[in-house]
């Protein structure tokens, strides 16, 4: 038995060993032969876009009645438009990297101006609430200075009053 599923192991391993050759993508485009018919052509993914580029570039070309067998000249022509489009499109992001600075700038600048002006706010309500404990001061110091004035002149009247009923009481006897 186990002679067996040794041998149907191997027969299995070599067939599917040898049945296909694994593709290297250095030894592409290569034709694909199936029983000595060719039946097409194995391209990797990069150049069947670069085929695919070439035929239409090369279409539009005739269309325009240039008639050119080779595209490098033109090439140069489209890859130097590419280049003043990427240092246009670098320029602009220098520029919007430049705002975004200054924007950053202007942000931090506003909010330490709000932060300030939140002490500020602070700071005068402080100050509302001292000046608010000074007039309660101010005011139980009027209060009490009327009090004195007020002690103070009756005590003199009734005095001088007592004064003159002496006077008078203590003069006439």
């Amino acid at each position: 038995m186990k002679r067996l599923l040794l041998a149907l192991g191997l027969i299995l391993t070599s067939m599917l060993g040898f049945s296909q050759t694994p593709f290297v993508k250095e030894d592409l485009p290569q034709y694909y032969v199936q029983n000595g018919d060719t039946i097409g052509i194995l391209l990797t993914i990069e150049q069947v876009q670069k085929l695919d580029n070439n035929s239409e570039l090369l279409g539009l070309f005739e269309k325009l009645s240039i008639k050119c067998d080779s595209l490098d000249t033109y090439y140069v022509g489209v890859i130097n438009k590419m280049n003043d489009k990427i240092t246009i499109l670098n320029l602009k992001v220098t520029k919007q990297d430049e705002a975004m600075k200054k924007q950053d700038d202007m942000v931090k600048y506003l909010k330490s101006k709000v932060a300030n002006a939140l002490l500020r706010l602070d700071l005068c309500e402080q100050q509302i609430s001292n000046d608010s404990l000074i007039i309660k001061g101010l005011k139980q110091d009027l209060t009490r200075s009327r009090v004195k004035n007020i002690v103070g002149w009756s005590t003199t009247g009734v005095a001088a009053a007592v004064a003159i009923f002496l006077g008078i009481f203590l003069g006439t006897k």
